[in-house]
């Protein structure tokens, strides 16, 4: 009994002591110093690092780190330059990111302009309505792109100038772009900003672009003040599809139909029948005396 104590107590005697046993054989900062120290700081390529093996540093870290940490220490210069060449990686990796951005923004836009195809046959006018097709939800907002807020306007009205007939566009003259209200990320949004056209009356105009969620909703030019249109609904484009479903009409048609109408026995039947009827024949009138006279048939008069 006696030796199963004298054992427990030996064993928990042992066990507390060994923390400290390994204090004592880790590696401290300043053995290292003294060991290695000259030849981190005299640049050697190879280190020789034998007598270190085998034991952990007190500080946490490996020996690789502990020896490039001397080694910054020593040559600061390197350490500035490592630290350039990772700013510089950094800033190809933002610049190739919104470099990307943009070429998929230029590409949505691309695919929403609308296809000016003929009806099908060939034949038609040429100001017959073209269709518009679905225009998808393209996120509109500084951030996803990476640009600022007048390149951000600049690209939506170059790609709505396509429906424009009467004016022109100049890409890259939008300025004063402003937030008239947004919320703090810039995803639901009111714009404001003024650019130049050529055309009639060419000159200056502004534009409002209204975004909700990331999503262009509308935009309202200058012509139509308080008017917010979709994207590719010009003011010229309105009016084109207006003229086209005006000649269209039964108005429009009236005259062309009756020219090139062929006479029909049928149509004369059709309008007699919207026609009042007739009045009725006046009743027979029977002479005195009868149908035979008035003296009958077998007389005569002298």
């Amino acid at each position: 009994m006696t030796l199963r104590i004298f054992l427990l107590t030996s064993s928990t005697a042992l066990f507390v002591g060994f923390p400290t046993m390994a204090r004592a054989a880790c590696l401290t900062d300043q053995e290292i110093e003294a060991r290695i120290g000259d030849q981190v700081r005299s640049g050697t390529f190879a280190l020789n690092t034998a007598s270190l093996t085998g034991r952990p540093l007190c500080s946490g870290l490996t020996l690789a780190q502990r020896i490039q940490q001397m080694h910054d220490a020593a040559f600061p210069q390197e350490q500035a330059q490592r630290d350039q060449l990772a700013a510089q990686a950094r800033d190809r990796d933002v610049l190739a990111q919104q470099a990307a951005a943009r070429e998929r923004a230029a590409a949505a836009a691309q695919s929403v302009v609308p296809a000016m195809a003929r009806p099908a046959g060939g034949r038609g006018s040429d100001t017959a309505p073209r269709a518009q097709p679905a225009m998808r939800p393209l996120v509109v907002t500084t951030a996803a792109l990476g640009i600022s807020l007048d390149t951000l306007l600049d690209r939506v009205v170059h790609a709505d100038s396509s429906s424009w007939m009467s004016n022109r566009y100049i890409a890259g003259s939008m300025h004063n772009a402003r937030y008239i209200s947004t919320n703090k990320a810039h995803t639901s949004y009111l714009a404001y900003g003024e650019y130049s056209f050529q055309g009639f009356g060419g000159g200056s105009g502004w534009v409002k672009v209204r975004v909700t969620g990331g999503n262009l909703d509308c935009l309202e030019f200058w012509d139509q003040a308080g008017t917010c249109r979709p994207l590719y609904r010009s003011l010229s484009q309105q009016m084109l599809v207006a003229g086209a479903v005006g000649m269209m009409s039964d108005g429009g048609g009236a005259s062309s139909s009756s020219r090139n109408r062929i006479d029909d026995p049928l149509d004369d039947q059709r309008r007699n029948q919207n026609s009042p009827p007739p009045p009725p024949p006046p009743p027979p009138v029977t002479p005195i005396g009868g149908d035979r006279g008035l003296y009958g048939s077998d007389h005569s008069c002298c």
